[in-house]
């Protein structure tokens, strides 16, 4: 039992923080030896060792964290464990080719995922989304929403104009591609036929990613990937003691007996 003096008022509080110890033991001792590396790490570049050991453990859990929560919401969508395992392994080799970050890398995979499914979520189409955003200069994740919400109206039959318009001001296609799409639906072509004809508007912006991955900026977000990337590989073994130390926390602070102690 541990006691609490409330400021001035004439009594206490009996808590039983049991839990709350064993809980911040369990996080620490998933924390332990990583500071030890980063000393080593860090101290080589000449950056403090609190300093650097604070930027090491940040980046590499939320690496970590973001790499789990994609998983999940992969899984979700894909319907498998393994496939989406395999899927977010190939967004984080992808994103190491291209001048993009992985995260919206991810955002413009989830968005092709979720309009259109095994039949849009690709590499080849990622590509194309990559390379044409790459070209134009705007936000990958941006150019494959309006892409997917383009296939996914062609698919079933609806107008397009609102995804081809948000495109066009993007800078991704011409007014002479929305009115060739716009001949081929009036003529009763495919929504395949239909859609291809953006695709292959996109296959002209082809390269633009390899380009640029060897800018400056490019080589930059690529070092950048990389380097969270080998951090989230040095702590993935405590991130999981870290998630129970922090789950056996919340346990005890939402246990009805420690809230009535409270």
């Amino acid at each position: 039992m541990t006691s609490f003096l409330l400021g001035s008022a004439h009594g206490k509080i009996d808590l039983d923080v049991s839990g709350l110890r064993r809980g911040v033991s369990e996080a620490e001792k998933a924390l332990g030896g990583l500071q030890n590396a980063s000393k080593l790490a860090f101290g080589a570049i000449g950056l403090g060792a609190a300093a650097g050991f604070g930027l090491a453990v940040k980046s590499g859990f939320d690496m970590n964290a973001m790499l789990e929560t994609t998983t999940l919401q992969f899984e979700t969508l894909m319907g498998s464990a393994d496939e989406a395992q395999r899927h977010v392994k190939g967004l984080f080799d992808f994103a190491a080719r291209t001048p993009f970050e992985t995260g919206p890398i991810i955002n413009a995979s989830r968005h092709l995922r979720v309009f259109g499914g095994d039949a849009l979520d690709t590499e080849a189409n990622l590509t194309r989304v990559g390379d044409t955003a790459a070209a134009i200069g705007a936000p990958i994740e941006d150019i494959a929403f309006w892409v997917g919400r383009a296939y996914a109206a062609i698919q079933g039959g609806q107008p397009f104009g609102e995804a081809a318009q948000n495109l066009m001001q993007l800078g991704a296609v011409s007014p002479a591609v929305i009115n060739e799409m716009n001949r081929l639906r009036d003529a009763g072509a495919s929504a395949d036929e239909i859609f291809a004809v953006l695709q292959g508007h996109m296959d002209g912006f082809s390269g633009a990613m390899e380009k640029q991955s060897q800018t400056f900026s490019g080589l930059m977000a690529t070092m950048s990937d990389s380097a969270q990337m080998a951090l989230g590989q040095i702590v993935g073994p405590r991130f999981e003691g870290l998630k129970d130390g922090v789950e056996r926390i919340i346990a005890v602070l939402e246990d009805p007996a420690t809230q009535q102690s409270i």
